[in-house]
């Protein structure tokens, strides 16, 4: 068999999308040159591009809209018998200005606790219980808002998709726990934002005057939950793998099919069909070795990740209770549709598997 090597300067043009190759498919590389070996083929290398549909969508796209209003400066001033004018001031600081979109949700839960308390204190001036209490029910009703965006919109979220990781998940039977275990936290506490982003698990509820800045508050959870999902591009990798080994098998079983169509390895004698021992050997060898121990090994862990990643990620939209259309279209088209990469990777693993159940059976091969 002659190859074709189209990617002979990958290492050289890497930055090429056609000629990028991960360090993570030898097995399922050799199974694809085995096989062609033994067919009698010529196929080129299979590439391992990036599409750029692949991609999370970018954060104008993920953003949901939250209240644009705001306590003025002279208002501001006239609030020094409440609490709320320090935590206001806090947040017009240097560091408040830049403070992440996931720290904005408890931001805002303690400033409806704290300009709540301070309407029912009398501690507000007479003109300005109309425009708090309008900025009190904005916040409210914009919570889920805030929560959506520290979290799918976050820089978090977008490395954890990022499709630069060079990660391996086809070698892991299950989901790794951490993400596991971070991302129903966050579920959990977006369940119920008053209590997990401001008030945390040790049973304060956020109206006890703090201002859940001492360590012990839900928002570390939430931080830590979110600095575990940051830490690592696995969802990216494993979108990745699926979507590029769903290809090259799509590619593979095409030319296989049409070579065994022209010139099975099988030939009929007196109405029987007979294999040489060399083909009969390498035959066997790289389906149980290649095709059953990479191919069909790899491709099920994948899915079975990929699975339980899509379940943790519904739980978790479902927790939110809103959702950026960016993020609807993206997570359609590439985790969950009829063209998302897993439903093709079973597409292909499901062809493939059938073209092997017909060579086994011509050959007298198949398990008795």
């Amino acid at each position: 068999m002659k190859i074709v090597l189209t990617c002979a300067l990958a290492l050289i043009t890497s930055v090429l999308s056609g000629c990028i190759k991960p360090p993570w498919h030898d097995g399922i590389d050799e199974y694809f040159e085995r096989s062609n070996r033994i067919l009698d083929v010529e196929q080129a290398v299979m590439g391992w591009s990036v599409d750029e549909a692949l991609r999370y969508p970018p954060r104008q796209s993920l953003r949901l809209p939250v209240p644009e209003s705001s306590i003025g400066m002279l208002d501001f001033l006239r609030l020094s018998e409440c609490e709320l004018q320090r935590l206001v001031g806090d947040r017009n600081s240097a560091l408040g200005k830049v403070i992440a979109d996931s720290q904005l949700v408890g931001y805002s839960l303690r400033f409806i606790v704290l300009a709540e308390a301070c309407l029912a204190g009398e501690m507000v001036p007479e003109d300005l219980v109309g425009p708090l209490e309008t900025l009190v029910a904005q916040r409210r009703s914009a919570i889920p808002h805030y929560v959506w965006n520290g979290l799918f919109a976050g820089p978090e979220f977008e490395r954890m998709f990022s499709l630069s990781a060079r990660e391996d998940p086809s070698r892991e039977n299950q989901l790794p726990s951490s993400i596991e275990t971070a991302l129903a936290q966050l579920a959990e506490s977006s369940r119920n934002p008053e209590l997990n982003w401001v008030g945390g698990r040790d049973g304060r509820d956020g109206r006890d005057g703090r201002d859940g800045r001492d360590g012990r508050d839900g928002r570390v959870d939430v931080e830590q939950s979110l600095s575990v999902l940051a830490s690592t591009k696995y969802a990216g990798a494993l979108l990745l793998m699926q979507s590029q080994l769903a290809q090259n098998l799509t590619d593979h079983h095409a030319v296989i099919t049409r070579a065994w169509q022209e010139r099975p390895v099988c030939r009929r004698l007196n109405n029987k069909f007979w294999v040489k021992a060399v083909d009969r050997d390498a035959l066997m060898f790289v389906f149980h070795r290649y095709y059953i121990e990479e191919v069909q090994r790899k491709s099920a862990n994948l899915l079975r990740q990929s699975d339980r990643f899509v379940a943790l990620i519904n739980a978790l939209r479902a927790s939110v209770a809103v959702s950026a259309e960016g993020f609807d279209s993206y997570w359609q088209d590439n985790w969950i549709g009829d063209s998302s990469a897993p439903s093709r990777l079973r597409d292909a693993v499901a062809a493939q598997t059938r073209f092997w159940q017909g060579v086994l059976e011509a050959c007298e091969l198949s398990p008795k």
